[in-house]
């Protein structure tokens, strides 16, 4: 389908890019980028204002925690897996005013934004949080379930036998 509108693409970049791409190219193809440069942005000062709201009992909405999604690419003192690790703490928040499957949605940035930028030792650290989550337990629940057929299907092939 043609739809003749125009096309915006944005690349959301680390705090470590030293150099920012405009354009690509793709074989003779030209794409043109307007960069997003997270690296002004302070993560540490983004979890200070969560967690303000939270010890002052004021329900988070959906805008103030989508700040905690890009503190992984963000500036500050800060390690990642902290970042990714308090950000799943506050998704579990009680005082969240959100739809369980925007948790999910959002949820799923950090584990993804984890596994792009975290090494084996440092995913570890965090495994321990994403169990802990709502995708966690889905994980589980569908890697037992993964299993369980799994045990079935050797059951029942051992029975032929």
């Amino acid at each position: 389908m043609i739809y003749n509108v125009p096309v915006a693409t944005l690349a959301l970049c680390t705090s470590n890019v030293k150099v920012l791409k405009r354009e690509r190219m793709n074989g003779n193809s030209i794409y043109r980028i307007e960069p997003i440069r997270l690296k002004d942005g302070n993560a540490d000062k983004v979890f200070q204002k969560s967690e303000r709201k939270i010890r002052k009992k004021k329900r988070l909405k959906r805008c103030d925690v989508f700040s905690l999604l890009l503190t992984p690419l963000m500036s500050g003192t800060m390690e990642i897996s902290e970042r990714i690790c308090r950000g799943m703490d506050i998704l579990e928040n009680p005082g969240l005013d959100m739809k369980e499957e925007d948790v999910k949605r959002m949820q799923s940035v950090l584990y993804a934004l984890a596994v792009k930028f975290l090494d084996r030792n440092q995913l570890m650290d965090v495994k321990e949080k994403i169990g802990m989550t709502i995708l966690g337990q889905m994980l589980f629940e569908d890697g037992e379930k993964k299993g369980m057929e799994r045990g079935e299907e050797q059951g029942i092939q051992r029975q032929d036998v």
